[in-house]
């Protein structure tokens, strides 16, 4: 059994021309980020796009300076026929999105939610959007994403 968490799993997906966009507008600001310190990230992440900062700003810190080393969750290559073929039951989580979301650019959650769409309907999966929740259903929504995992992973 597998579950997807609102993959960021771009690269499934790029087919479309919204999320093609998406994933040329991010490669565009890491290709300049990558030459910044964390605290200048932080400034052209939140500051310069007009987004208020998440707190607690040492977690804050600490997510820039692993964002500047690691490769983009975005452009990870799912097995996805791998994952299509395989006999156990999936689901695919997305926040519904419907709730504010500090600290994301407008239409991100449009993005994810094609991205999780797409990713469940290649895969063969159940997608479930949780309602009162953004990009971390299973943060802000415990209380559903929980007994959904319990079922899953009972069959």
């Amino acid at each position: 059994m597998t579950r997807r968490v609102e993959p960021s799993a771009h690269q499934a997906a790029v087919e479309h021309p919204a999320v093609a966009a998406a994933v040329e507008t991010a490669r565009s600001f890491m290709a300049e980020a990558r030459q910044a310190t964390p605290e200048e990230y932080i400034r052209l992440a939140y500051d310069d796009a007009g987004l208020p900062r998440p707190e607690p700003a040492a977690w804050l810190h600490r997510a820039a300076r692993t964002a500047l080393g690691e490769r983009p969750s975005w452009l990870a290559e799912i097995p996805i026929a791998a994952l299509a073929a395989a006999p156990f039951p999936k689901l695919v989580l997305t926040g519904a999105w419907d709730v504010p979301a500090p600290g994301y650019p407008p239409g991100t959650g449009a993005i994810l939610q094609l991205v999780a769409a797409t990713v469940a309907d290649k895969i063969k999966a159940v997608p479930v959007r949780v309602p009162g929740a953004a990009h971390e259903p299973h943060r802000d929504r415990p209380d559903l994403v929980n007994p959904l995992l319990t079922k899953l992973w009972g069959r």
